[in-house]
């Protein structure tokens, strides 16, 4: 079992992540655990989640939104076998 799998107390694959950035913005989003966003611009040293702050609703929509664009665009479209 992995540092990471024993720290949450989750199975591998719970412990997956994404991120995807701007210049402003950063989020990742997990298998199994809620997501972060950080303003890059306010705090460089990403120590403020503003994922579940309501005032930036709109923009973890919208980071939440590429990312799922660049999955898309890049690795949805792949089956195992072409690996």
């Amino acid at each position: 079992m992995g540092a990471a799998q024993a720290a949450l107390d989750l199975p591998l694959d719970a412990c997956n992540m994404a991120v995807v950035r701007t210049a402003r913005w950063k989020y990742v989003h997990f298998a199994a655990l809620p997501p972060l966003l950080f303003d890059l611009d306010n705090d460089p040293a990403e120590l403020v989640n503003l994922a579940d702050d309501h005032a930036h609703a709109a923009i973890r929509i919208e980071m939440a939104e590429r990312l799922l664009a660049w999955r898309a665009e890049h690795l949805d479209w792949r089956s195992p076998a072409s690996n």
